[in-house]
């Protein structure tokens, strides 16, 4: 859970009352289908991942709570027109309502560097929380 001892992909994390499980990674130059295509700057790492609200109350899961970070250190926000249009008729995880016990899948993609996403990993934390867990993207 660590930077040091990150997950792996398909392997869940919990932290501060949300569990998160990266299904799938794939890097790809564009995204979206006919009317919402989007083209990376550079490319896209397009994360799908499963959150699900594991306290007694409403939480609210916003997309800065996911960073990408490359081999440098440096840290990328999601691309929020990438994110949409990846999503297409599935869930984009922009700003998301959590009722307890009611997972959600859905994509985050992030614009990133082409050098920096070979052994990478995602940065993930609570809203308001302490602390970060790590996953381990495997590409």
């Amino acid at each position: 859970m660590s930077q040091a001892k990150p997950v792996k992909v398909g392997e869940a994390v919990s932290l501060e009352g949300t569990t998160y499980t990266v299904e799938s990674v794939n890097a790809q130059s564009s995204v979206g289908g006919e009317f919402l295509a989007q083209e990376a700057n550079s490319i896209y790492v397009v994360v799908r991942l499963t959150i699900e609200n594991t306290k007694d109350e409403t939480k609210t899961f916003s997309e800065s709570a996911a960073k990408f970070v490359a081999p440098n250190g440096k840290k990328y926000l999601t691309d929020t027109d990438g994110t949409i249009a990846a999503a297409g008729n599935g869930q984009a995880l922009i700003f998301e309502d959590m009722q307890p016990d009611v997972p959600k899948t859905g994509v985050l993609v992030f614009d990133v560097p082409k050098n920096a996403v070979k052994g990478r990993q995602l940065e993930l934390s609570d809203l308001f929380g302490r602390g970060e867990a790590y996953v381990d993207l495997g590409l």
